[in-house]
């Protein structure tokens, strides 16, 4: 394995964060790497016999991976189904919340849209279930205050943010915090959706 690169401390690295479409609704693998998790990682889990391809979700280039990846896996230990495995039944932003409260990050990427209805699955537990509202809830207010604060200071045009569509893979730009329907102009593809950063 490569050596982690140095960057204000002994020993920097990637926290990733990839999901698959042939896990469970709502699964997600949080690694780390010494090397860029968008070519390296992405490239050897997809040689793992898994049938489709990794789409990473988000990564952080973080002092003291290593440690802060056992520390992101032992805060989320209850949505761990197996204990000697990296994956986390837990909605993406969650885990990048705990991420990064848990790090010291040079440099992150986000590639991830919430999507509510993909984390309402039966196997879920009553306190996911609401911890999910709750965080919604939340952000929903954070929301409600920004678009305020931006109205009385005369801004006319929301602030937007490029996401993916998930089924095709067009890009689109959406107003930040957007929470509803998302159609793709490109292929139809309609979701809900509650997109944070």
């Amino acid at each position: 394995m490569d050596e982690a690169c140095g960057v204000g401390s002994a020993m920097a690295g990637f926290i990733y964060i990839m999901s698959n479409p042939s896990f469970v609704a709502g699964r997600i693998k949080i690694g780390k790497s010494d090397r860029d998790p968008m070519e390296f990682r992405k490239v050897e889990l997809e040689a793992t016999g898994v049938p489709e391809p990794f789409k990473v979700e988000y990564f952080a280039f973080v002092d003291e991976h290593h440690s802060v990846e056992r520390t992101v896996h032992a805060a989320l230990d209850a949505f761990r189904r197996n204990k000697a495995r990296e994956f986390f039944d837990i909605p993406i932003g969650e885990a990048v919340r705990v991420i990064r409260a848990n790090s010291t990050i040079h440099f992150e990427k986000t590639f991830y849209l919430i999507e509510e209805a993909r984390y309402w699955t039966p196997a879920m537990s009553a306190e996911a279930v609401r911890k999910i509202d709750d965080t919604l809830e939340q952000l929903s207010k954070v929301h409600a205050a920004v678009e305020a604060e931006r109205q009385a200071e005369g801004s006319a045009a929301p602030e937007t943010v490029e996401i993916r569509c998930d089924s095709c893979e067009q890009r689109l730009r959406v107003p930040k915090y957007k929470r509803g329907n998302v159609r793709c102009p490109k292929c139809g593809h309609q979701w809900k959706a509650f997109l944070f950063r």
